[in-house]
């Protein structure tokens, strides 16, 4: 015979699934990805109460419904409420924050948003843009998203466009110096020197640069803490 405990667990764990996933359907959630944080923590605290209901035989479980339905109701209620109110969606989920504008790098709102310069690479990497100098916005997303909106010269070509059958393909950009520190490995592996360096920043000096980057066709994107980005076209060696 199956113990009346096991029994208990079983069908009220038949019973919270069931509840969870109507309340969730009903709820709308979009996938996990695009979650807000308030989002995450509902999702956490109904698993949570569905668990101590059903791991616990002396709660009812009316007492264990209670709380699911509860936060429930409080996420639609928020949901309805973000819907009506710009103000109240702004507090509780947050506005996305623009980390490039206009070609240039925010990088206040870098450090604000703590996201460095390599996690920017890499999120623009996965979108197919190799350089920083090929964007033209970048705007994080409440949903820790990272959206991007490219250089009219960094768009997508069709063979109308190239007169063939593929688009030319410039190679991965080499970062001479993030954040104000030079990669001097990375000078050196690309043949050029400090003051070769020197040559490209100008008057800039490199603590003064938030990053620099040199791609496979010779062109150096620079952009100095502050200031306005800048494109030179250079020879490599």
């Amino acid at each position: 015979m199956v113990p009346s405990d096991a029994f208990d667990m079983v069908w009220k764990s038949a019973l919270f699934y069931v509840l969870l996933v109507t309340l969730l359907r009903v709820m709308g959630k979009r996938e996990i990805s695009s979650l807000t944080a308030m989002d995450l923590v509902v999702f956490i605290m109904l698993s949570e109460s569905a668990i101590i209901s059903i791991a616990d035989k002396e709660i009812p479980i009316l007492v264990g419904v209670l709380p699911v339905l509860t936060l429930s109701m409080l996420e639609m209620a928020s949901a309805f409420l973000s819907l009506k109110s710009p103000t109240f969606r702004a507090v509780v989920e947050g506005v996305p924050a623009v980390v490039i504008q206009h070609g240039q790098l925010d990088a206040t709102e870098l450090r604000r948003q703590r996201f460095n310069i390599h996690d920017l690479q890499a999120e623009l990497r996965r979108q197919n843009l190799a350089s920083l100098a090929d964007v033209e916005f970048a705007i994080l997303e409440t949903s820790g998203n990272l959206s991007v909106i490219p250089k009219p010269s960094a768009r997508p070509a069709t063979a109308k466009d190239v007169g063939k059958d593929k688009a030319p393909t410039a190679g991965l950009p080499v970062d001479l110096i993030v954040d104000g520190v030079v990669n001097r490995d990375v000078l050196r592996m690309v043949g050029h020197d400090d003051a070769w360096l020197r040559k490209q920043l100008g008057r800039i000096r490199p603590a003064d640069v938030l990053v620099a980057t040199l791609d496979a066709s010779g062109k150096v994107f620079l952009q100095p803490r502050g200031g306005k980005p800048t494109t030179k076209e250079t020879r490599r060696s």
